[in-house]
């Protein structure tokens, strides 16, 4: 219900910034609406592509690091274990190497938690930096093509329930933004 409500606001925004005689050339009174498919943009974007690709890297380095630190921490448990079945360890000796197991343990756990949250932050950093671009490039993209309205679609939960084709001006956004980045900006 929100989404519908935030849709028609802005609908109704551009209608009346239309009325003031803003609107398309020649035909007074409506609105120059047009949309991104956020889904085509987020595929086709070389940016957000290498970026999948830098994250999907760091990502796997550190279950890599994870994988090889819980292994050490189950062959150093599962030597202390062979000890107390050996009758080898002393009391002291054994709760030594179970609290030593324990701390081991929990340094585990922050280290996944903190890479969880360092995940997380470069994925929020990817997100805004895109969403930066994007913004600029429409800027730009609009000193000539005079939209009053760019809207965003995405096949997995827009508010819009129905657009035309003709409005989708995702190809050009998708051109002009994969020019950009090869150039480097």
């Amino acid at each position: 219900m929100k989404k519908i409500f935030s849709l028609f606001i802005l609908l109704y925004s551009c209608h009346a910034f239309a009325q003031k005689g803003q609107g398309q050339p020649g035909l007074p009174g409506l609105a120059r609406i047009a949309y991104v498919n956020l889904d085509s943009l987020e595929d086709r974007y070389t940016y957000l592509a290498e970026k999948r690709k830098q994250f999907g890297t760091r990502q796997d380095k550190m279950e890599d690091q994870l994988k090889a630190d819980y292994s050490d921490l189950q062959k150093e448990a599962d030597a202390v274990q062979k000890k107390v079945d050996a009758g080898t360890l002393t009391q002291a000796e054994a709760e030594a190497s179970e609290k030593h197991l324990t701390e081991m343990q929990k340094t585990l756990e922050e280290k996944k938690q903190s890479f969880t949250e360092q995940l997380s932050k470069d994925q929020e950093e990817v997100n805004a930096s895109a969403k930066a671009r994007l913004d600029n490039f429409l800027a730009e993209y609009n000193k000539t093509h005079h939209y009053d309205c760019i809207l965003s679609y995405s096949n997995s939960g827009s508010s819009i329930l129905f657009i035309s084709k003709e409005l989708d001006i995702t190809a050009d956004v998708i051109n002009g933004m994969n020019k950009l980045a090869e150039k480097g900006k």
